[in-house]
């Protein structure tokens, strides 16, 4: 992760936002996370995405982050399907590497949470993950969700790639150059990639 010295013009964008997640000692506590959507992981990994630029920045210095496991079975299916079977490893051993990636269960309980919200939103073209990902993010007040669908913003959760939170996301705290801050988050992002034997291209 990249420290405050490394990136000295950015303000961490997780003060913009919070998670309340149930402390059974402090009650309702401020804990900051995003949650990312297989669109988040995509452009990153994948250098012909529009929004590669957007989410090398966040992952260069990430909150905690959320993500399900339907996320992560469309993400090696996507993978799979467009690259071959090596590249859809790689995208697995990058989620085993994100240190502070928490990976929300599908079981029978979320199947029926998740199929609630589908009946809600009928008239919309969800995939299972988006629905279980609306769920995930309303059981863990989550405010922020790192993807570039917008489905994934129909009950308010500001999306990362609104043009609202990039400002707070990226703002400057004193005159510097642009390249200056872009460079910093790729090589913070660049760490995180390491761990992935062979870049995806």
């Amino acid at each position: 992760m990249t420290t405050k010295s490394q990136l000295p013009t950015l303000v961490p964008y997780w003060t913009t936002f919070s998670l309340h997640r149930h402390d059974k000692a402090a009650g309702w506590t401020p804990v900051p996370e995003a949650y990312l959507d297989t669109s988040a992981f995509i452009a990153f990994l994948d250098k012909s995405d529009s929004y590669r630029t957007t989410f090398r920045r966040l992952f260069a210095s990430p909150p905690g982050l959320a993500t399900s496991a339907p996320v992560m079975a469309e993400g090696h299916g996507w993978f799979l399907r467009r690259y071959d079977r090596h590249r859809a490893g790689e995208f697995l051993a990058f989620l085993d590497a994100l240190p502070t990636l928490a990976v929300q269960a599908f079981d029978a309980t979320e199947l029926s949470k998740t199929r609630l919200v589908l009946a809600r939103f009928g008239d919309q073209n969800l995939t299972l993950a988006d629905a279980h990902g609306l769920v995930v993010m309303k059981d863990r007040w989550t405010t922020v969700c790192w993807s570039t669908d917008r489905y994934l913003g129909l009950t308010g959760v500001e999306l990362a790639i609104s043009s609202q939170f990039q400002s707070a996301a990226f703002a400057r705290r004193g005159p510097t150059n642009s390249d200056v801050i872009v460079s910093a988050a790729i090589g913070g992002a660049r760490r995180i990639r390491r761990a992935v034997p062979v870049a995806l291209a």
